[in-house]
């Protein structure tokens, strides 16, 4: 999971979350976008997924995903639109947003 963290000398930890990501990918023309959809939507800090086609050639689609939640896992993204033959060409944007919390356990090796 891609995920950003900055220590403050009280030990409050600023998380720094992805909130919405666009990405342009292309797809098998036999996937389901809405099989795609739903598994995307499955994924971690995941909580509503936009797909829409925006080219269709003989084999393939370009899609347009809008992908937003409150941290989204974007390896657990990556993961799932591999297992549907789908290819990331681009990611047009994406939005993170800042939030403080405890901070995590240091860990030792």
């Amino acid at each position: 999971m891609i995920r950003m963290a900055y220590t403050v000398a009280t030990r409050v930890t600023t998380h720094v979350n992805i909130v919405r990501l666009i990405i342009d990918s292309l797809i098998p023309k036999e996937m389901s976008v809405i099989e795609l959809s739903k598994a995307l939507c499955q994924a971690a800090g995941v909580s509503d997924v936009a797909l829409s086609v925006t080219d269709v050639s003989t084999k393939t689609e370009t899609i347009r995903l809008v992908i937003i939640g409150h941290n989204i896992d974007y390896d657990a993204v990556s993961k799932i639109m591999g297992e549907h033959a789908a290819t990331i060409r681009d990611i047009d944007e994406v939005n993170v947003s800042r939030g403080k919390g405890p901070a995590p356990p240091i860990k030792s090796d």
